[in-house]
């Protein structure tokens, strides 16, 4: 079997190299219905070969989220900065999207009565887990503005 459309390159034997066909064949049909090429190693495992094929489903799906519900392709611009910026912006909106839809009770607010949720860190413990940054520069005092701010005329 050749793949259509690609220069698979030959082993030193002029032979073409090894590849797994893997099909989709339900029991109610009476051939396959899908079919994969892969380049995968021998040493592969079945489910696995199968988990790689589907894969691309679920690729496609997120690339079309990204495009229709995200806006991927709406950016209009003309520099790469703004480019760079739409496509990180679009990009961590599907992080949390699918984030939600991996964990949705996770995101959820607490419920009021059943409690509160665990406090916050108290600023002394604060204090031990940034010792790595830099000190901060202290910055010069306000100037002080005259109290009286009317204007007589």
């Amino acid at each position: 079997m050749r793949p259509a459309g690609h220069r698979v390159a030959r082993d030193p034997d002029g032979l073409l190299p090894e590849r797994w066909l893997i099909a989709q064949w339900p029991d109610d049909e009476a051939e396959p219905v899908k079919y994969w090429l892969s380049s995968l190693p021998e040493t592969t495992s079945h489910t696995d070969l199968v988990r790689y094929g589907k894969i691309r489903w679920r690729i496609e799906h997120d690339y079309r989220e990204l495009k229709t519900g995200l806006g991927l392709d709406h950016f209009e611009g003309r520099s790469w900065t703004g480019w760079h910026r739409h496509v990180t912006l679009v990009t961590a909106a599907h992080l949390f999207i699918t984030e939600l839809r991996l964990d949705p009770k996770r995101l959820r607010r607490p419920d009021p009565l059943q409690g509160h949720p665990r406090a916050a860190t108290p600023p002394r413990d604060l204090d031990r887990r940034l010792h790595h940054l830099p000190p901060t520069r202290e910055t010069p005092a306000p100037q002080q503005t005259p109290q009286n701010l009317t204007k007589h005329y």
